[in-house]
């Protein structure tokens, strides 16, 4: 069906002219089925709220066909008038009451991409976008204004894999935990050393882990050819179709999230490291891995509370664009400092489904453990940050200093120069009752009698005795 004049100005008067009232600086104030405001302010931009509320409009009269062709009118104060074509799919009522309207554009996906990269001019015809001015009904050139179209979302959440290791989870009835590791493509040493120290496979006789590396692409030929190779060697590396950059971790982030919801639903616990992180196995095996387990919608991490970190302006490493966050001084969520997370797999569907509603944001411990969650809600911080260390010298003198007594979990920033000195400071102050709680290197169960054996290690009363594959 389509619109005509009239039913565009009625929409233009009822739908629009509202919104504008609560539009600042670019930005709705509000949402439409009041989900949780980030950026101090909603994450979707008028043209898009615009078209969602005409179609839920004209969905409530219940006067749309499947593939019925729709033209929005979106009136711009000051602005040319644009009609967007669309053709109608389906739509559901949402459990909370609210309602996804599913259209498409002939054409727009990949014009629309691209307009949230670049916010310039592009030819309508791509969109198929027709702009009229006053009773003009030449198409012109439509120049988007930067507000209007400017962040995509992640786009791993839909994207093929590059390499996908199907079987790295369900090849065990259970697991225990996995360590996900965001690591770069060229750091093959990193990725050796984790392997062969803390999460060695079959390390531990009594637990069942997996450990998974998160790779984005490279132009290098010849660190493409390896990592080929080392994925077939080892059938642990997840590779994902963007760049592998600094600013491109949140969508290496959030591929990590859809793979463990699509492959590896069979977790207790994830554990989401850096590859310049050590962590003692046996303190996580032996205190961390039995309370987490038990727990639903929780996180564990060196936590920020909200409005204590403060948003960098200007130029810097951590640099945030003044659209982005507008007029905030400090992230108004908490969120996780990244280089070691403990998170339940109950939550990895609902930051999926908050993923598509957060444009994407390059700083990704903000993105994944701040945004997401807050979007989520009705989750629980745990703050370990007393037993991490963001620095390979503090991690080193606690177990130097305090020996056994040293309760250090993880440690950030290992040195080239000493990559398994903690691992080999970690066995020698391990006892042979822990080494053998774990079944360390297959070692037999800790027994009191060598007639009747039986496990004293709390570890087994806690779920954690299943059989390892």
């Amino acid at each position: 069906m389509r619109i005509g004049k009239k039913m565009m100005h009625w929409i233009t008067r009822n739908i629009v002219k509202p919104f504008e009232k609560r539009f600042k600086n670019g930005r709705i104030l509000t949402t439409l089925d009041n989900s949780k405001n980030l950026y101090g302010c909603s994450c979707v931009y008028l043209p898009i709220v615009v078209v969602v509320a005409v179609v839920v409009v004209i969905f409530s009269i219940d006067s749309i066909s499947s593939n019925s062709t729709i033209v929005f009118s979106i009136d711009r104060p000051g602005k040319d008038l644009i009609y967007l074509k669309g053709v109608y799919k389906m739509a559901y009522e949402r459990n909370d009451g609210s309602i996804d309207v599913i259209f498409s554009i002939p054409k727009g996906a990949e014009a629309l991409m691209k307009a949230n990269i670049s916010a310039s001019g592009i030819d309508p015809e791509v969109f198929n976008v027709t702009i009229f001015q006053g009773n003009n009904t030449t198409p012109k050139p439509s120049v988007l204004a930067p507000y209007e179209v400017q962040n995509k979302y992640p786009l791993t959440l839909d994207t093929d894999y590059v390499i996908n290791p199907v079987l790295l989870c369900h090849s065990a009835e259970t697991l225990h935990y996995i360590i996900i590791v965001h690591s770069a493509t060229a750091y093959f040493e990193r990725r050796r050393v984790i392997r062969e120290t803390f999460a060695a496979k079959k390390l531990f006789g009594k637990v069942n882990h997996r450990l998974l590396f998160l790779l984005g692409q490279t132009n290098d030929p010849k660190t493409t050819r390896g990592i080929n190779q080392e994925a077939i060697a080892y059938g642990d590396i997840l590779q994902g179709a963007f760049v592998d950059s600094y600013h491109n971790l949140t969508h290496k982030g959030v591929m990590g999230y859809r793979w463990l919801s699509e492959f590896c639903n069979n977790v207790k616990v994830i554990v989401k490291i850096d590859d310049d992180v050590f962590m003692n196995p046996f303190q996580f095996i032996l205190d961390y891995l039995p309370l987490y387990s038990t727990k639903k919608r929780t996180i564990a991490c060196h936590h920020r509370r909200k409005h204590t970190s403060r948003i960098e302006r200007g130029k810097g490493k951590w640099q945030v664009k003044q659209d982005e966050f507008r007029g905030l001084t400090h992230f108004p969520f908490d969120y996780c400092n990244g280089y070691f997370v403990i998170f339940t797999p109950d939550l990895l569907r609902s930051f999926l489904r908050a993923a598509r509603l957060n444009p994407f944001f390059w700083i990704d411990d903000v993105y994944l453990f701040g945004m997401l969650p807050a979007t989520v809600g009705n989750i629980t911080f745990f703050d370990i940050r007393g037993n991490l260390s963001m620095h390979f010298g503090g991690g080193k003198r606690c177990y130097v200093d305090k020996k056994r007594n040293c309760t250090m979990l993880a440690t950030s920033q290992w040195k080239e120069n000493e990559k398994t000195t903690l691992w080999h400071m970690v066995l020698g102050l391990a006892n042979e009752k822990e080494k053998k709680a774990v079944g360390l290197f297959q070692l037999p169960e800790y027994t009191t009698s060598t007639k009747s054996p039986k496990t004293t290690a709390a570890v087994f009363n806690r779920g954690l005795n299943d059989k390892v594959i």
